[in-house]
């Protein structure tokens, strides 16, 4: 490579000059070997000032030098020799990139670094679709590592998106590029608050639930994934299996044997914005409210204090409803109804809820799942708020109206029946793919980069075949 000095102007004989008056009249110059002095005094004089030269420019103009793209350490080695400095300053300050790459720096020992895992619950997991085969990062193991709840989804996430693209299905949800990166993110936070109608993240993305329709569309470009619980519970199902199912609900659990309530159970987790309230200032804080003021018609309470209120439970136990122990998932098929909430974000357990033999009442989510658009009020479920959630009870465990109960039931059941299937979500997961895929591409185009650029700066090549993980 030709080192770059001030230009010397050359001397009547054609050999450059070496004093400072003359140094100060020239501009830069590549000297290349043959051009360098010989004799050794003046070589080594030359090499000191070579020397102090570029400690100059680098001290003086630190900026210019980290531009040039072999300085550029965030652009892959294979690619820095190619890519150019205008394209390597575009790709850096683009957004999905910098999360990208962030992502897939190493952790330190706490797993707490200044810039990851991000902030406000938000964390996300890069990954590659290529050639139709999923690509997970060569850091998974230290991502998956930062604690039980990561771990546990993204093990169900990878097992539900490999299983998809060697579906049925997977034709109908192939990607037209064979490189398509993503990020999935893996915790309750979206990115989106419907709080204040933000969207922190200006690329599309994966998680497990978007905003509610009440709030408007195309604001948040997150892509709803099939629930890491819903995979771990039904991914064995089919419609087979599921008459059997339901019909044995029925024969452990028929509708004149039921308490005539409504149940809620759950932990006292709450949306962000509720941080710093009290316990019965929450939604659920709330219902459980409702439930110790009216016990003929809701069985509420607590079964376990986390978030905010995980360091205060012996102060709020005489402050709310707390279960004495937990009671199964089965079991509360006794009642006739079961209220559903969102927590942190949205209830991952609605679907569940579906598919067994007690009407479900939904509190009116903030966040919802993909398939919640499929699902119609007074058919699948019955709506409610925390202003009319007495009466919406009342109305719903009365005994003119168990016929129509029934019958919201039955069709809540027929539903999950078609769509708690191991196939459905395969289909449900690629349709999604194929959907963000084009907002994607979009959303790059936007930017003025061209796929093939960013690919070769995501460095591929690290990412290898995940593999099966379920074991």
């Amino acid at each position: 490579m030709p080192v770059y000095i001030r230009h010397l102007p050359r001397s009547a004989s054609g050999v450059r000059g070496h004093s400072a008056e003359s140094a100060d009249q020239g501009g830069l110059y590549s000297l290349t070997p043959s051009a360098l002095p010989t004799d050794n005094d003046s070589s080594m004089k030359f090499v000191i000032a070579s020397f102090l030269s570029v400690i100059i420019v680098i001290f003086f103009f630190p900026d210019k030098i980290r531009s040039l793209p072999i300085f550029d350490l965030s652009v892959p080695v294979h690619y820095r020799s190619t890519i150019s400095s205008k394209t390597a300053a575009i790709l850096r300050r683009n957004g999905f990139i910098a999360d990208f790459t962030r992502a897939l720096q190493p952790m330190n020992t706490t797993h707490l670094s200044t810039n990851w895992p991000p902030p406000d619950g938000v964390f996300y997991i890069p990954f590659i679709l290529r050639n139709g085969r999923l690509q997970c990062p060569p850091n998974l193991e230290e991502i998956q590592s930062i604690n039980q709840l990561t771990r546990e989804r993204s093990r169900y996430l990878i097992d539900m998106m490999r299983t998809a693209l060697d579906s049925r299905w997977q034709t109908t949800g192939q990607v037209r590029h064979q490189t398509l990166p993503f990020l999935a993110f893996i915790a309750d936070q979206n990115g989106c608050d419907v709080s204040e109608r933000s969207n922190a993240f200006a690329y599309p993305r994966f998680s497990w639930s978007v905003p509610a329709t009440k709030f408007g569309v195309d604001w948040c470009n997150a892509f709803s994934l099939p629930g890491y619980s819903n995979w771990a519970s039904f991914r064995n199902e089919n419609e087979t299996s599921w008459d059997s199912k339901l019909a044995s609900n029925w024969r452990k659990y028929p509708w004149s044997s039921k308490k005539n309530k409504a149940l809620w159970r759950g932990s006292t987790t709450c949306p962000p914005s509720f941080m710093g309230a009290k316990l019965n200032e929450t939604p659920r804080g709330k219902l459980v409210q409702m439930g110790m003021k009216n016990p003929d018609l809701i069985d509420s309470a607590f079964v376990n204090f986390v978030n905010f209120f995980k360091d205060k439970k012996d102060e709020l136990r005489n402050q709310t409803n707390v279960a004495i122990k937990r009671m199964p998932f089965e079991k509360q098929m006794a009642y006739k109804a079961i209220i559903d909430i969102d927590g942190n974000n949205w209830s991952s357990r609605f679907a569940s809820l579906l598919c067994i033999n007690s009407v479900v009442i939904k509190i009116d989510p903030d966040y919802i799942e993909y398939f919640f658009r499929e699902l119609k009020p007074m058919v699948h479920y019955v709506p409610a708020s925390l202003d009319n959630i007495t009466q919406v009870v009342a109305y719903v465990l009365h005994k003119d109206n168990g016929g129509e109960m029934k019958d919201i039931v039955n069709a809540a059941n027929l539903w999950c029946r078609k769509s708690m299937t191991g196939d459905a979500m395969a289909r449900d997961l690629m349709f999604q793919h194929k959907e963000y895929e084009t907002e994607f591409t979009n959303y790059m185009a936007s930017n003025s980069i061209d796929m093939e650029s960013m690919v070769s700066f995501l460095h591929p090549n690290d990412f290898v075949n995940c593999g099966s993980n379920m074991d």
